[in-house]
């Protein structure tokens, strides 16, 4: 699981032309996805709210998956060559 990830200014600037009802669909949605690794009950979105939700899927996906292999110290060490 996950502690955070990144919020880019396009989800901000999305959610800002939305209902106060799809801000909470999306945010939930966003929410469970990133920190309890729940996939969205997507039958609860209108269309324009699952074009959003499958805009942003690929973007938080990675996110997730970025900050899952940094918990893990990042990159692997190089194994040292053997000396000829």
């Amino acid at each position: 699981m996950i502690r955070g990830f990144t919020f880019f200014k396009s989800f901000g600037t999305v959610l800002k032309r939305q209902s106060d009802e799809d801000k909470v669909l999306l945010l939930d949605a966003m929410i469970d996805y990133m920190f309890f690794d729940k996939e969205p009950d997507t039958s609860k979105f209108g269309e324009h709210i699952l074009d959003i939700w499958e805009s942003w899927e690929p973007n938080l996906t990675s996110s997730k998956e970025k900050a899952a292999a940094g918990s893990k110290g990042g990159t692997a060490k190089k194994t040292p060559k053997a000396k000829k």
